[in-house]
């Protein structure tokens, strides 16, 4: 997970939704997430569309 601000993090959510996922800590998608301020900040996972599902699928398991 890298954290970044939110500017940085939806450009390249962006750019990788044409062939993956990107997500952020709270398992929302990033091109969802609507800032508050200039400089919000999140951890972001990134990868294909099944490596980001892998992550999705652990956290809800441990979050029940």
């Amino acid at each position: 997970m890298v954290c970044l601000a939110l500017y940085c993090q939806l450009s390249i959510a962006d750019i990788l939704l044409a062939g993956g996922q990107a997500i952020n800590s709270k398992m929302e998608r990033m091109m969802d997430v609507v800032p508050e301020h200039i400089h919000d900040r999140s951890g972001i996972f990134l990868g294909s569309y099944d490596e980001v599902q892998k992550v999705i699928d652990v956290h809800k398991k441990h979050t029940k």
